[in-house]
């Protein structure tokens, strides 16, 4: 259910479990390592459909309780994410370089991420 949700920004009704879920996938499949959707948005090799998958995780996990902090900065930063996610998908450059510097895992992290 989640996977779906996301994938076209549906609003749901999560568990924890299911929030958990969905930012563990947005994590590994979009953030982690020189193959994640992130690192190919950043080198120009992203397709439109995997921004746009990117783009539905941001949109899913705006909607849901961070695991750790402040849930208003959670929701303004997946917001924003999904924003310049959806602007990247139809060609911006200028979203390109605002992703870049949005895309903050250690601030992210620092803020939101269970110790």
């Amino acid at each position: 259910m989640v996977a779906a949700a996301a994938a076209v920004g549906l609003t749901f009704s999560a568990t924890a479990d299911d929030a958990h879920e969905l930012i563990e996938k947005a994590m590994k499949e979009g953030h982690k390592g020189k193959t994640s959707i992130v690192a190919k948005i950043k080198d120009g090799s992203a397709s439109k459909e995997d921004i746009k998958k990117l783009q539905g995780w941001y949109t899913a996990m705006a909607k849901v309780k961070p695991p750790k902090g402040d849930a208003e900065g959670w929701k303004k930063k997946n917001t924003r994410l999904a924003a310049l996610t959806g602007k990247i998908a139809n060609g911006d450059e200028k979203a390109k370089k605002a992703f870049g510097k949005a895309v903050n895992c250690k601030a992210c992290h620092n803020a939101h991420k269970p110790d």
